[in-house]
């Protein structure tokens, strides 16, 4: 039997862990914060709790086909309502903006637009070397030029997740952890499983 071994438990993680697990992969994952979820976990402080991430569901699609593919139904799992507006973004100067899936709402509320520089990035939100969540947007930072899900040098070494091919948000890191596992599966096939039958 193959050992995985998964540094990481962020949705990309455990994606990957899941399918490699119902394929017959033994595996192990190993997270530095007390807490699964990475970009999607909860944080618990004085008495209240914050849900970290993902802002908005984008693709049901991809979650319905993850949960498919590990044999369940997204619809068992998740209740699903939508919410109006979806959320509110507050600036600096205390305006705000509602995100709603209403596009005439939506450009009711915009009356400017400004533009930044990589300088306003790395000078208002210190994000120098990258993203909040991931590597940066560069051109070498896109489609095909990303960080492909395996190591060039260490063949048995897979990423995935927003910093790894093909990109980030929490549809395409649960797209990444399929690429992985489809990798895996391919390179270092599971032996197969034994099953019992009983007469």
């Amino acid at each position: 039997m193959h050992d995985v071994l998964i540094i990481g438990a962020g949705i990309g993680g455990i994606a990957a862990a899941a399918r490699l697990a119902k394929l017959g992969y033994r595996v192990r994952v190993l997270e530095k914060t007390g807490a699964p979820g990475g970009r999607v976990a909860l944080m618990k402080r004085d008495g209240y709790t914050f849900d970290m991430g993902a802002t908005l569901f984008l693709m049901p699609q991809t979650y319905a086909q993850t949960y498919a593919d590990l044999g369940e139904r997204m619809e068992d799992h998740l209740d699903l309502r939508r919410v109006e507006p979806n959320y509110r973004v507050h600036f600096h100067d205390d305006t705000y903006l509602d995100i709603t899936p209403k596009l005439v709402e939506m450009r009711e509320q915009m009356e400017a637009e400004e533009t930044l520089m990589p300088t306003d990035y790395r000078d208002v939100w210190n994000l120098a070397r990258g993203t909040a969540f991931g590597l940066s947007h560069n051109v070498l930072q896109v489609g095909y030029l990303r960080p492909q899900n395996r190591h060039r040098r260490y063949g048995n070494l897979y990423f995935v997740g927003s910093s790894t091919h093909p990109g980030t948000g929490v549809p395409i890191v649960l797209i990444s952890a399929a690429l992985v596992e489809q990798r895996i599966r391919k390179e270092h096939p599971a032996p197969a499983r034994a099953v019992a039958v009983t007469h």
